[in-house]
């Protein structure tokens, strides 16, 4: 049996090596111990034992900008466990050291330029990973990003880049957006949009364009919009083409406009197989009249009329309801007869011939007695059936 101990002791530094050879016959059983520390610049810490086939050991080191440890129970990599941490000016790197694989977080950045890669198994693959580069660019009101994002053990690359202008002139915001997928040009969606100030004296007006394309679906959509205000009322448009399945772009517009001095209000829709236009104006003299006007494809126009009269006591709804007749008129109207009766009454107009559809009357005979009257026309609802199938096969 031998016993041997030699190191180094100080108050800053120990570095000590134990040798147990109790067999001479048997390296293997031999106990070998080696430890210390050491502080002088990083800090260092190790032990380390082994004997019987055995190995079990502890490594540290920290400073300002490393820090390891690492804790074995064999020789192999699978019997390990630790953690490494590097700061560094422009670097931070982290790395995690488990039995099975390590797993590593690396970035790095510089002149608005940011760089980081996460691996699952740096140590055996590093294309195991997942990585993202950025960048950004400044100059005054301009403003540039871009992304990549990519994973090479699937070979797949995807792409973010967008740059605006703000508030430069009379441009409020003007940018474009790409965002791709393939390197194939055609799968690259592509968004823009710009809002610009394009007022004139005595009045304010806005201008909005907005771009949708993906060629490979294709996705293409243009919207142009407007809307003003001045002292005489307001206007507001929108244009949208789109790009149906076949190719072919199609319109699709709306625009409105309110009038304060005449006190009237226009609307217009078109779309690829309908134009509808409406209009309305409202008059409040001696009666209240709100009138609409409803244009479908540049037919004769079917007329909404509402009017209260306050001489007469009377309301009457009127609308012209067979645009190919347009002299054909529908009428709800109700009225005071006189302080104790009331009178309603639903008719139509054919040709100028009044057809009454239904009446109802209400009197105030006494403080306790009211007399009430409903009249109909039997044919009314055969009338309406008849016209609905006329219509319909039409």
């Amino acid at each position: 049996m031998k016993f041997e101990i030699d190191g180094d002791f100080t108050l800053e530094c120990v570095d000590f090596e134990m040798v147990l050879d109790w067999n001479p016959l048997n390296i293997s059983q031999n106990i070998n111990l080696n430890a210390g520390y050491d502080i002088r610049s990083n800090k260092v810490a190790k032990f380390n034992i082994t004997g019987f086939g055995k190995v079990l050991s502890l490594d540290t080191i920290y400073s300002a900008r490393t820090s390891k440890a690492n804790v074995a129970w064999g020789l192999r990599s699978s019997q390990k466990v630790g953690y490494e941490v590097s700061l560094r000016d422009n670097t931070r790197d982290f790395k995690l050291i488990l039995p099975t694989r390590s797993i590593a977080l690396l970035s790095k950045h510089s002149n608005g330029k940011i760089d980081v890669d996460f691996m699952w198994n740096a140590d055996v693959n590093p294309t195991e990973k997942v990585f993202m580069r950025s960048s950004v660019v400044q100059n005054g009101n301009y403003i540039k990003t871009d992304m990549t994002l990519g994973v090479p053990q699937l070979k797949k690359l995807f792409k973010f880049g967008t740059e605006f202008i703000v508030n430069r002139g009379r441009t409020i915001f003007d940018g474009r957006t790409e965002i791709s997928y393939s390197a194939d040009s055609n799968k690259t969606f592509a968004i823009s949009c710009k809002l610009e100030d394009v007022s004139s004296a005595g009045g304010k007006n806005y201008s909005l364009i907005f771009d949708l394309s993906h060629p490979h679906t294709t996705v293409g959509i243009n919207l142009k919009s407007h809307i003003g205000r001045s002292s005489t009322g307001y206007s507001s448009g929108l244009t949208l083409i789109y790009m149906t399945a076949r190719r072919q772009m199609q319109p699709f517009s709306i625009g409105g406009v309110v009038d304060k001095r005449k006190q009237s209000i226009s609307l217009e829709i078109k779309t690829p197989v309908k134009l509808i236009s409406i209009s309305g104006s409202a008059q409040a003299d001696d009666k209240f009249r709100l009138s609409l006007l409803n244009v479908y494809d540049n037919k004769d126009p079917l007329v909404t009329v509402f009017t209260i009269d306050r001489a007469s006591r009377s309301i009457d709804f009127m609308i012209n309801y067979d645009i190919d007749r347009p002299q054909n008129e529908f009428h709800i109207r109700a009225n005071y007869v006189n302080s104790s009766a009331l009178q309603a009454e639903v008719y139509h107009l054919v040709d100028t011939n009044h057809i009454q559809d239904v009446l109802v009357t209400v009197r105030l005979n006494t403080s306790h007695l009211i007399h009430s009257r409903i009249h109909w026309r039997p044919e009314m609802i055969k009338d309406l059936e008849a016209f609905r199938s006329k219509k319909s096969d039409e």
